[in-house]
């Protein structure tokens, strides 16, 4: 299996590394020399062109893209649809706008190119070991690229989600519902920072993730991060938390208050 992936940047590089890792060939693609330099350092195949990433590959193309969304992204899904033929693939792994998504999937169709929206969830990390992506566009296509979020992905770590601009739809919901939850132990932090106790705030994180490991029983994939200007820890989910969260859910409402 073979795909190209257009933008070398943290996330675009760490996708294209963890698809050789898993016996994808993965073309990189970058406007700018550095990033193309460093993928070719990190032993992915780097093209110079997009008319030769589009001749390297074989038919049908899946091209995937990681790029800034907005004008950017919809300017390259324009550039590809005069490149590309009828049956190749276009993902786009970034985090557009869904309805952005829905506007560049109707162009794409048009040409009989098939355009799916996937909201990639795990950061860098999860990039190169293993990300949660939640795919949206038709289903009627999607079992040809199934097999690369199959080997990308982390453990049940990957939705279909419906119809186009549904994947990039719920990367927005849980982009907010991760955003509200890092507002609220920065929040409970910075009460513990000004209280008239002299918490240590990483043992307190500590003491934190054990009682819900406890409560729980089993371990919560969770990182630690320690901010360098306050001395405050926050918890942050792993890609692997998904499958963590569908497994334990249940379990979680029998103890949780």
């Amino acid at each position: 299996m073979e795909a190209g992936l257009i933008g070398l940047g943290k996330m675009g590089l760490h996708i294209a590394m963890n698809m050789q890792s898993s016996g994808i060939c993965a073309y990189g693609y970058d406007i700018q020399t550095g990033p193309r330099k460093q993928a070719k350092a990190k032993g992915i195949p780097v093209v110079q062109t997009l008319q030769e990433l589009i001749a390297v590959l074989q038919k049908p193309r899946i091209i995937w893209l990681m790029l800034p969304a907005g004008d950017i992204t919809e300017s390259m899904v324009h550039q590809l649809a005069e490149l590309l033929e009828e049956g190749d693939y276009v993902i786009d792994g970034g985090n557009s706008f869904y309805r952005d998504s829905l506007r560049n999937y109707e162009f794409l169709k048009k040409k009989k190119i098939h355009f799916y929206d996937a909201g990639t969830s795990g950061g860098i990390r999860g990039a190169l070991e293993g990300a949660n992506f939640m795919i949206g566009g038709e289903r009627e296509h999607f079992a040809v690229i199934e097999e690369l979020f199959q080997r990308i992905a982390s453990d049940q770590g990957y939705l279909y989600a419906g119809d186009a601009g549904s994947g990039h739809y719920l990367k927005m919901v849980h982009n907010g519902i991760e955003y509200g939850m890092m507002q609220a132990i920065g929040e409970g932090f910075e009460l513990l920072q000004h209280s008239p106790y002299p918490y240590d705030n990483a043992q307190v994180a500590g003491i934190f993730l054990c009682l819900i490991s406890v409560g729980a029983d089993a371990p919560i994939p969770m990182i630690m991060h320690r901010s360098q200007d306050c001395g405050i820890t926050a918890l942050s989910f792993e890609a692997g938390s998904w499958s963590w969260l569908r497994r334990h859910s249940e379990r979680m409402k029998s103890w949780m208050p």
